[in-house]
């Protein structure tokens, strides 16, 4: 996996599905909110996300009241956001472009 940052947007290439992914982009989220309370964040082409992500990302918005954005290229990892109900907490769009 593969993280970009430009601004308050994080870029994520490949697949997230280690405890190293996650901690790569947490890492790289908790920079940014110290300076910006929007954080957008595509995820070109996982297939998955991990849940300890997930939960990381529910916290950033309840807790921390950060808005998130997402960008989604994968059907698949769009089909599972859906079933977990998080489209709309998680302010989730489909990119096909990617």
């Amino acid at each position: 996996m593969e993280i970009k940052r430009e601004g308050n947007r994080v870029i994520i290439i490949g697949n997230i599905k280690s405890i190293e992914d996650y901690e790569k982009i947490r890492n790289e989220l908790e920079n940014i909110k110290q300076t910006n309370s929007f954080i957008h964040i595509d995820i070109k082409n996982s297939i998955s996300i991990t849940s300890s992500l997930i939960g990381y990302l529910y916290k950033l918005i309840e807790k921390d009241k950060i808005n998130l954005s997402m960008e989604i290229g994968n059907n698949t990892l769009y089909e599972i956001l859906e079933d977990l109900d998080l489209i709309k907490k998680f302010n989730v769009r489909k990119n096909n472009e990617y």
